[in-house]
């Protein structure tokens, strides 16, 4: 055989190994499987989709013997009276909410959606329901305040009706899914277009100079969009009316405000998929259908991005922008913003899977305000959820006695720039974790998560650094 023959042959073997191992998530062929026939269906060597709860053809399945199941092959069962999708469809409808062709999910996850009164972007409804045994489901108009849960009436599905419902709800699920996915990279080659051409940021930007924080490298929106390609779906207002104009003669479009700024959230490998646009008042928001999920931005006085990880002791992580650059300033250290608590333990693991050897510090959030209004303190339960996932450690701001409740302080921004310990306390704090699971890890032991100081030994502690 000669040598061109041999490659020619091992390019065929690659190829259809590769062809074997595509069969992932987006690609899966799935199948009308009643519980009945579950087993003869593993057998032929149908798979289980966990997340879709559904059948599909594995990579080594006798197709032949599948065949039975395909979609295109199962004769369509006595339907009921009604569907549940539609009898729960028709009652989100009759609760304001716009339900069009990706609604309703009967899958059991939480799910938002648009109701009437939303403005661009927002989707102030909620709801959860599930096919099964006896289909049912929660709703929410958070609009409003009106919650409701349903049941479908008096009737269970068949097995059939079932297999033939999940299915046909993944198979919708995996297009959303490649729609998503497509839209998202769309989004992101425009954010970097934007990037491209928008100007620096300075130090008189009126968040930043509320919350004393560095510019470093954020841009802001520009003036306009003259020097974006002509084709680009970014739009920009010279003001909020303007913009809110904007938004409402373009849906599709990408609407920004100039003067704003832009903060970029990268993946673990570098690629900004999206920014997070902060207003000179503080609000935040991001571009509409890009990925935000396990993205992050690190604060550094180098401006290396993520390489400013590579040599750090500790990796430090907060939520927003200015939190994390006050801890970078008290420290004279790296730290990454994951721009909110509930991105927290997203971004944690998929650090923690890059820098396996370096320990966590969450750096969290203490919502007490909110705590004492409706008994949920966000930034500490994430941050606690975040730390528990990579067996890393939290830390929470500690304020003087009555600072945090009577001036509504919750993280260290706050503690630096509002309480009479000041940045000081940010570091001390801080920077006593760091060293301690540093000295953990370097001994061996294994990280033991840092809980919530105790109310009598929060006080104590807070007298002390008062007399410091």
């Amino acid at each position: 055989m000669s040598q061109q023959q041999e490659i020619v042959d091992q390019e065929e073997i690659t190829m259809d190994q590769t062809s074997q191992q595509n069969n992932d998530a987006d690609s899966r062929k799935y199948l009308f499987v009643p519980y009945a026939e579950k087993d003869l269906a593993k057998a032929a060597g149908a798979c289980w989709d966990n997340t879709a709860k559904a059948w599909y053809v594995g990579p080594e399945a006798d197709i032949r013997t599948l065949q039975r199941w395909l979609p295109e092959n199962v004769s369509r069962q006595q339907e009921p009276a009604i569907s549940p999708e539609i009898e729960f469809a028709d009652l989100l409808r009759s609760h304001g909410c716009v339900v069009d062709d990706n609604h309703p999910l009967m899958d059991g996850s939480k799910h938002r959606i648009k109701v009437i009164g939303d403005k661009p972007g927002e989707k102030s409804g909620f709801y959860v329901a599930h096919l099964d045994g006896h289909p049912a489901g929660y709703f929410k108009n958070n609009r409003s305040g009106l919650e409701t849960r349903w049941k479908a009436k008096g009737y269970s599905l068949t097995d059939e009706q079932k297999a033939a419902l999940v299915t046909n709800a993944a198979i919708k699920q995996q297009g959303r899914k490649g729609e998503l996915h497509e839209q998202q990279l769309n989004v992101a080659e425009a954010i970097k277009e934007l990037l491209a051409i928008a100007p620096l940021a300075n130090s008189e930007h009126p968040y930043l100079l509320d919350k004393n924080a560095r510019p470093g490298d954020l841009r802001i929106v520009p003036e306009n969009a003259d020097a974006l390609p002509t084709d680009s779906m970014i739009k920009i207002g010279k003001d909020w009316k303007e913009a809110k104009a904007l938004r409402e003669e373009n849906p599709g479009s990408i609407v920004l405000t100039a003067g704003d700024l832009l903060l970029p959230a990268e993946d673990i490998n570098g690629q900004i998929w999206t920014v997070q646009t902060i207003q000179p008042g503080g609000a935040k928001f991001f571009v509409t259908g890009s990925k935000k999920e396990s993205n992050f931005y690190v604060v550094d006085s180098e401006y290396r991005g993520l390489a400013a990880l590579d040599n750090v002791k500790a990796i430090v992580i907060a939520e927003g922008y200015a939190t994390a650059d006050t801890l970078s300033q008290a420290l004279s250290y790296p730290v990454v913003a994951a721009f909110d608590s509930g991105n927290l333990p997203k971004v944690a693991q998929v650090l923690q899977n890059k820098y396996l050897q370096k320990p966590i510090v969450i750096a969290g959030d203490d919502d007490l305000t909110q705590e004492s209004i409706n008994g949920k303190n966000p930034g500490k339960e994430k941050a606690m959820e975040a730390a528990q996932l990579v067996n890393g450690a939290v830390v929470l701001p500690i304020f003087a006695p009555g600072e945090q409740m009577s001036q509504q302080l919750s993280d260290f921004n706050d503690l630096a720039n509002n309480s009479v310990l000041g940045i000081e306390a940010v570091k001390r704090q801080v920077g006593s974790v760091i060293e301690k699971v540093c000295q953990q890890v370097k001994h061996g032991s294994s990280l033991k998560l840092q809980v919530s100081i105790e109310p009598k030994q929060q006080e104590i502690k807070q007298k002390r650094a008062l007399v410091r």
